[in-house]
């Protein structure tokens, strides 16, 4: 029995077919090779196209041989980051990524019911690059929390201790991302509004409620149970030399 006029094949590839569908790099390639061919039973002659013209395969790829790509700036390792948990906020969103006090995540409910439970944890893992790294040490200095109440109190009667949990009654307040000289100059050079960042009472830098931590197993990076220094008294960790961006704008130069 032949097939009808115009109906794609049904029976699979034979071995002549394959082995041309994996000459074109894709084991997928072979299934239909001309779109053309998709015609409906009864929809005629398909278009003749003239004078076609083709951007090559190989132009529609990256050359990853190109040596201006930096196998250092390709590399991403894990962080476990976070916030303190007296700050005002209960996440700071910097540089791409989420620094949260808490999140949830799924595990098995330990009576075996079968249903998954949210277990909280502190912080989140993060997975930065040299750019990102770059990019909170350009952005974290101008980041400031603005406290709009003292932290959470409560005195114990007649002792004057504080025994509140800040992690239940935490400070409140607002992040304030402020612009740099850098940043304020191109603008009023633009021609559009700049405002400086005035400090006031109550401000503290965001790096003194922050952590990072870079993962000591990368292929099974986890969280951990007790909350670590913050920035301020830790910096910011990064495997191996940190080509800055300067440094490498003058490497292609040269």
């Amino acid at each position: 029995m032949t097939d009808a006029p115009n109906t794609p094949p049904t029976e699979p590839p034979t071995p002549a077919q394959q082995a041309a569908a994996a000459s074109k790099g894709h084991p997928a390639s072979g299934r239909l090779a001309d779109p053309l061919a998709l015609a409906a039973p009864g929809a005629g002659a398909a278009t003749k196209f003239d004078d076609m013209s083709k951007i090559g395969g190989s132009d529609l790829v990256m050359d990853f041989t190109d040596p201006s790509y930096s196998k250092k700036a390709s590399r991403v390792f894990i962080y476990w980051v976070g916030l303190m948990p007296d700050a005002p906020v209960e996440a700071l969103t910097l540089a791409g990524n989420s620094w949260p006090k808490i999140t949830k995540v799924r595990r098995p409910n330990p009576d075996r019911s079968g249903d998954d439970v949210f277990m909280p944890v502190i912080g989140a893992l993060a997975r930065f690059d040299e750019r990102t790294i770059h990019l909170i040490a350009k952005k974290l200095p101008w980041t400031v929390f603005r406290f709009q109440e003292e932290k959470a109190e409560a005195n114990e009667p007649g002792t004057g201790q504080n025994i509140a949990d800040v992690a239940k009654q935490p400070s409140r307040g607002h992040v304030i991302t402020a612009k740099n000289p850098e940043e304020i100059a191109a603008l009023r050079e633009q021609g559009r509004p700049a405002y400086e960042y005035r400090a006031q009472e109550g401000d503290h830098p965001a790096a003194r409620y922050l952590f990072a931590q870079l993962c000591p197993n990368q292929k099974a990076p986890a969280r951990g149970e007790y909350y670590p220094d913050v920035l301020e008294v830790t910096g910011l960790s990064w495997p191996g030399e940190l080509i800055t961006p300067a440094d490498k704008a003058t490497a292609k130069q040269v």
